[in-house]
Parts: C-alpha cells; sequence; structure tokens
C-alpha cells in the first residue's frame, strides 16, 4: 500500500481551497467597484461645488464634502453628527439602526431636495439624487442650470409674484376675456360669452 505523501498533494484540488479564493475574487471585485464608484461620484460632485461657488477636490475628502454640502444649501451643520453616529450589528439594537436609518435617509432627502431647488430644479430631482445620486447629480452638473443663494431665490419668487400680479390687473384692465378674446365689462369675475374666470 502506498503511503500518503503530502507533497503530493496539490491544494489547488481542494474544493474548500477554491471556495476561498472565489470569495476572495468577489470582495475584491466589490471593492474595486466602490473605489470606481466613489471617484466618479466624486467627479460629479465636485463640477456641482464649482457652480455653486466651491472647489472641486472638496468633493474627494469624506465628511468635509458633506459639510460643504451643508452650506451650499445652508442647513445647520450638527446635523452631520447623525452620519457620524455608528451602528451596531447585534439584535439588541435593530430598532435603533433602522431608526437611524430612516432619520438619515430623511436628512438626505432634505438636503438633496434643497439642493435641487437652488439649481432651478424640483423636488423630483431631489429624490433622484437621494435614491441615484451620479444620476441626479449629473443633471446639476451638466445641465443649463445655475447655482442660486436663498436671498436669490426669494427674490425671484418676488419678482415672479409682482409678475404676475401685473399680468393679471393688465388683462382686467385691458377688457378683453383671456379665455375667448372678447371685449367685457372689467368688472366681471366671470366671462359673460365663455364663462373663463378671471383673477383680478
Amino acid at each position: 500500500m502506498k503511503n500518503f505523501n503530502y507533497q503530493d498533494y496539490n491544494i489547488y484540488n481542494n474544493p474548500f481551497n477554491n471556495y476561498d479564493i472565489t470569495i476572495a475574487k468577489i470582495i475584491l471585485l466589490i471593492f474595486v467597484a466602490l473605489i470606481i464608484y466613489y471617484i466618479v461620484y466624486s467627479l460629479i460632485l465636485g463640477i456641482v461645488f464649482k457652480k455653486a461657488g466651491h472647489s472641486r477636490w472638496a468633493a474627494f475628502i469624506p465628511i468635509y464634502n458633506s459639510i460643504v454640502l451643508f452650506q451650499i444649501t445652508d442647513y445647520p451643520l450638527w446635523l452631520i453628527i447623525i452620519n457620524l453616529i455608528p451602528s451596531n450589528i447585534s439584535e439588541s439594537t435593530i430598532f435603533f439602526n433602522i431608526s437611524l436609518f430612516i432619520v438619515r435617509l430623511i436628512v438626505s432627502f432634505l438636503v438633496n431636495k434643497e439642493l435641487a431647488h437652488r439649481f432651478g430644479k424640483s423636488t423630483f430631482i431631489g429624490f433622484i439624487i437621494t435614491f441615484f445620486p451620479i444620476i441626479g447629480l449629473a443633471i446639476l452638473a451638466f445641465g443649463n442650470s445655475t447655482y442660486l443663494t436663498e436671498n436669490e431665490i426669494s427674490l425671484k419668487n418676488i419678482n415672479s409674484k409682482t409678475s404676475n400680479q401685473t399680468l393679471n390687473t393688465e388683462v382686467v384692465d385691458s377688457n378683453h376675456c383671456p379665455g375667448c378674446g372678447n371685449i367685457i365689462n372689467s368688472s366681471l369675475k366671470t366671462c359673460n360669452i365663455c364663462g373663463y374666470k378671471i383673477k383680478e
């Protein structure tokens, strides 16, 4: 009977060893994918920062990029502490982890919604930025939108209201119905021809 020789045993023929190698490859691929994702995310975020008057390199620094984002949207910086609270993996902290995740998600959505508004975009774009960051930020970065401060947004809203009031006044004073164009009495609130409701 031939004695077993450890030198004749090939470790690569061990199925458990092949399994470990496969797991290691998957972990390496995930790690590389996360690095690529973070680089792409930071590059696009850097363009958004530049539009808002900040340095591009700030987007590549963890935590600091959140600080700049909060400054752009005028949200209090202490909210960043929520992202720094560690999550504990244990059965006794499941409720805590779920609550922390929900709070972080709400804060992230509020900040991203304000970021979208600062670039003249809708709340829906803020939703896209929250759940699909690269796509949402790319809309702000590569679109023709410009960054507006809170004062500029307020002034824009005031000018818009003033313009609408002036337009409504002109419509009433012109004695013409905006619905059908017929001449009507300026004191009427509803056109007696087409029934169009006239704003005063």
